[in-house]
């Protein structure tokens, strides 16, 4: 591989990969369009959001966010940007129900 001076040569080493420790997989894509899009919390929320599979649902509260170092008003905050751009739709009539999109609607 031939590098310059201005670039970093890194190597990957992956943690073990198991039943109870699963990897996930991420369109680049998507990942590259959110971390343009998403600041900090926000993209932390995408990035959970995205390595669930196709299909998936399950019940999240921002008491479950604190695993990830969410306050209150950290998870609400992030939540509402995911909304904002349109990583997060709400299902009509559901007004708790919501649909994650790895890539924006407008996108």
């Amino acid at each position: 591989m031939q590098t310059f001076p201005n670039q970093k040569t890194i190597t990957i080493h992956k943690a073990k990969s198991d039943a109870e420790h699963p990897y996930g997989i991420v369109n680049r894509n998507a990942q590259q369009l959110a971390m343009i899009n998403l600041k900090g919390e926000a993209y932390k929320f995408w990035s959970y959001l995205a390595l669930n599979q196709d299909g998936y649902s399950f019940a999240l509260s921002q008491k479950e966010c604190e695993k990830w170092g969410f306050s209150k008003s950290t998870y609400h905050r992030a939540f509402s940007n995911l909304v904002e751009n349109q990583y997060l739709t709400q299902i009509i009539g559901t007004p708790n129900s919501y649909i994650f999109h790895e890539m924006p609607l407008r996108d």
